[in-house]
């Protein structure tokens, strides 16, 4: 498939440029305009639920990388278990949990919180039982997720808490949920995978509450280590990555939405950066 700019969702008045990244018939373009970088001919969804599955990507793309560079593979798979020993939670989780304590702040009695592309509904299932550890019930974990086997899986785990899993695309999966019934969306790498980024945005301020808050997670294509780097950074996936976020085109498609930048952590020398968004 070919795709409009996915920041605007328009046709560039001037022609995108071709950009070095493309790689294996998978063409990187960047539109002279807005900036924005992205895959312009992306698999479409029915390839995503098997031929490009996330979790079949993941595990190639790994054996890629370990291939290409094993010394760099093997140092940073120590540095991600040191890590995972050394702290407590991961960083969405402590990011969500602020959150949801500032929003139980405003009274409400429970929070309503959806985990789009939730995978197996790990990350969720533990912010909910925390959450709900310290005050019984409050937390209600919805999770969307396109892989049949991780929706199943997701499901399973969420029932247990109260919750449950719609098999589904995630634009597909929010229009299911009523609107205005959401207190927090987590899009944590997940808007570098949608084709339509700038609609499911639409879509999730349609389903927040009018204090709800979106937390999104994706690579930074603008940071030291991809210019450093090159083809060999890591934010780079083949195909199943089909948005390459900067700091402004993130800040941007935000806009584009109709809501607005709460804060943005988007440090040059940082892989990743943190959006937290509001009406």
């Amino acid at each position: 498939m070919s795709r409009q700019n996915p920041l605007t969702e328009t046709e560039t008045e001037t022609e995108v440029r071709v950009s070095k990244y493309s790689r294996d018939g998978w063409i990187i373009v960047e539109c002279p305009e807005t900036g924005m970088v992205y895959l312009q001919n992306p698999p479409d969804y029915t390839q995503l639920v098997d031929e490009f599955a996330w979790e079949k990507q993941f595990k190639e793309e790994r054996a890629r990388r370990r291939a290409r560079e094993p010394i760099a593979s093997f140092i940073s798979s120590v540095i991600k278990k040191l890590r995972g020993k050394l702290r407590k939670k991961e960083r969405i989780e402590t990011v969500s949990e602020h959150i949801l304590e500032r929003l139980l702040a405003n009274g409400k009695a429970t929070l309503n919180v959806v985990d789009v592309g939730c995978g197996s509904g790990e990350k969720l299932v533990r912010i909910a039982n925390h959450m709900n550890g310290e005050r019984p019930a409050l937390i209600k974990g919805i999770g969307i997720e396109i892989s049949q086997a991780q929706a199943a899986e997701a499901n399973t785990s969420l029932e247990k808490i109260g919750g449950y899993c719609i098999h589904n695309s995630a634009i597909e999966g929010l229009k299911e949920v009523p609107d205005n019934s959401i207190d927090f969306v987590i899009l944590c790498s997940f808007l570098e995978h949608e084709t339509s980024p700038l609609q499911l945005l639409k879509v999730c301020r349609e389903k927040l509450d009018v204090h709800g808050k979106i937390v999104i997670k994706v690579p930074n294509f603008a940071s030291l280590n991809r210019m450093a780097r090159q083809d060999r950074w890591c934010g780079f996936r083949y195909p199943d990555h089909v948005n390459y976020f900067t700091p402004k085109t993130l800040r941007l498609i935000i806009e584009h939405a109709g809501m607005k930048v709460d804060s943005l952590d988007a440090l040059p020398i940082s892989d990743n950066m943190w959006a937290i968004v509001g009406k």
